[in-house]
């Protein structure tokens, strides 16, 4: 679980002055910390919301107008930052239980809403909080954060930095699932930029969501643990009093939202009260599935292993027949000698995606259907998908599974694995 506090959580007297800060109170964290653990789950400790805020977004506990934001010129905000993780790591340094320090929660200052970046001035911030762990704590990681996508952090041998993760963020604002084909190819677009900066080190979807579509879940899960990411979902549970599908495993209508300013502890407690969770709170997306179900699946699914590189003649698994090539068609042979070898080569992002030719031409997507011609950027790539008697393909252009029509041709409109062409390959 990642677990998102600001230092308001645990250094109560900044919030009137920060001429009052540095006398922590871990207890909220520790209280946290300690009942994951005995549910079995690790949390990582995400700092949403630094002293003068590193966003000035309201969910960093403090908008501010972009021209307002100087979290990174700050001093001061950024000392008082390094000793609270300083202290943070002091703490938590002999814990097993803590499965990483999440230094800071989309650090990009606001240049105007919604958009962010980060840049050598937020590096040389991150380093130093990375030094102050580590002068406490050499055994936990380290996870950065960019905004938005592998080009916007540097290389970890530049800052010397090791045992660490890197942490990015996705939002397609795609809920409507007509959207599946679109959503889907924008998250190989952050799957294959990410992985072509070869960075050496483990990589986290740290948040994301896939809204109210089973499908957009299962496909984008499925991309996730194919590259071999870490991911956690945003949210757990969500207030949910304005009926929107997106954010939470559990959505739960609460009509009254807390007003800190002026409700009264008891009315606190009764408000807090509604958002209990029960079996009727989850989510249920699409046939009958909850999201809590499909995200279960994927957690216990294994990275599956790519087709490695090489020659094969593939054949149906169903049928036993081979796939051969005529003029620009592919499609299965009438002969079980007939088949053609097809060369299979990884795509230069290594995001685990492949080109598939016949020594001449290039397995390509034209509207749905497969086809033999020239590389064509995106319509050439294809994800291998390993299950229990062969491989499956994906269009990396359609999102979908490459499925044999009635007359045995290739069609890239699957919708789930189990309509899809299963091959083995010799």
């Amino acid at each position: 679980i990642r677990l998102p506090f600001t230092y308001m959580t645990v250094d109560i007297d900044a919030v009137e002055s920060y001429d009052n800060a540095g006398d922590y109170d871990f207890s909220m964290l520790d209280d946290f910390v300690e009942k994951a653990a005995a549910l079995g789950m690790y949390t990582i400790l995400d700092l949403h919301g630094a002293y003068g805020s590193q966003n000035g977004q309201d969910h960093s506990g403090e908008v501010k107008s972009k021209e307002n934001v100087n979290f990174y010129h700050n001093s001061r905000m950024i000392d008082l930052t390094v000793d609270l993780w300083s202290a943070l790591a002091a703490h938590y340094k002999d814990n097993p239980a803590v499965a990483g320090y999440d230094i800071l929660n989309e650090p990009g200052e606001r240049l105007d809403v919604g958009t962010m970046t980060t840049t050598d001035r937020h590096f040389a911030v991150f380093d130093k909080i990375y030094d102050a762990i580590r002068a406490q704590d050499e055994d936990h990681i380290v996870i950065f954060e960019s905004c938005w996508d592998g080009k916007d952090l540097p290389m970890p041998s530049r800052y010397g930095w090791e045992n660490c993760m890197y942490s990015f963020h996705h939002y397609t604002n795609m809920s409507d699932g007509g959207q599946y084909t679109a959503h889907g190819q924008s998250w190989n677009e952050k799957v294959a930029g990410v992985t072509k900066m070869n960075f050496g080190v483990p990589i986290q979807m740290g948040e994301f969501n896939n809204y109210g579509d089973a499908e957009q879940w299962e496909y984008v899960l499925g991309l996730l643990n194919r590259a071999g990411w870490h991911w956690v979902d945003w949210a757990y549970k969500i207030n949910n009093n304005w009926e929107n599908t997106a954010w939470g495993i559990y959505t739960i209508p609460a009509p009254n939202k807390v007003d800190a300013l002026s409700d009264s502890y008891e009315t606190i407690l009764e408000k807090f009260s509604v958002l209990r969770t029960t079996d009727e709170t989850h989510r249920v997306i699409l046939g009958g599935k909850t999201l809590e179900s499909i995200l279960r699946e994927f957690c216990t699914a294994p990275t599956q292993i790519p087709l490695p590189t090489g020659q094969y003649v593939l054949y149906d698994s169903l049928s036993g027949m081979p796939l051969v090539s005529q003029g620009s068609s592919l499609l299965l042979a009438s002969d079980l000698n007939a088949g053609n070898v097809f060369v299979v080569r990884p795509y230069a992002d290594g995001d685990g995606s492949v080109r598939i030719f016949n020594g001449a031409s290039y397995w390509s997507v034209s509207g749905n259907a497969v086809v033999l011609g020239a590389v064509s950027g995106n319509a050439s790539r294809f994800y291998p998908v390993e299950t229990e008697y062969g491989y499956a393909f994906i269009s990396y252009a359609t999102c979908r599974y490459l499925r044999f029509g009635k007359d045995g041709t290739l069609f890239a409109d699957g919708k789930t694995l189990d309509d899809s062409a299963i091959f083995y390959c010799k």
